[in-house]
């Protein structure tokens, strides 16, 4: 009984504690599992553990594609949500018409990425950034994203986005 309690708080505080960029990278390494184990069970005819799998990978994605940051990530950031609306509905699909060609088309395009971001160093992201904006209130509503994956005290570089909401 304590023991999960301080697993789950040691997850949050090592979560807590990590570079935006480690967190990216863990949550396509995620992804990119749940849709190698989602093709396995596929070819095991176990369409509940295929459904599973893929609206967690999905969940995933919605994160990814609601912290976007428009404003700073310019033609970089339109073609991540172009991607990342591909892979929605391809999820979609996925999930009232399993295939593993859509599964093998979905890790084929979230492999590439995962593996630019495992090559960015810690706060790599950051320093290309460079300078940002002086920190001010968030505006009303928040910054857009879904189910508070975002929610922050203030913008700019006081405060990092985190991407906590999903189970890695």
């Amino acid at each position: 009984m304590y023991y999960g309690n301080g697993t789950q708080r040691y997850r949050e505080t090592d979560i807590g504690t990590m570079s935006p960029e480690k967190i990216i990278v863990m949550l396509y390494e995620r992804a990119v599992r749940d849709l190698e184990q989602a093709l396995a069970a596929l070819a095991a005819n176990r369409r509940g553990e295929v459904n599973r799998l893929v609206m967690h990978s999905q969940t995933i994605i919605a994160e990814l594609r609601g912290a976007l940051d428009h404003r700073a990530g310019g033609e970089v950031a339109a073609n991540l949500e172009a991607l990342y609306e591909w892979l929605f509905r391809e999820h979609l699909g996925l999930l009232s018409d399993p295939s593993a060609r859509r599964l093998e088309d979905c890790i084929k395009v979230l492999t590439p990425l995962l593996e630019a971001w495992r090559a960015i160093p810690a706060c790599g992201a950051e320093r290309a950034r460079g300078p940002q904006p002086a920190a001010g209130p968030v505006p009303a509503g928040g910054y857009g994203d879904q189910g508070g994956a975002r929610e922050r005290e203030t913008a700019g570089a006081a405060a990092e986005p985190r991407l906590l909401s999903v189970t890695v």
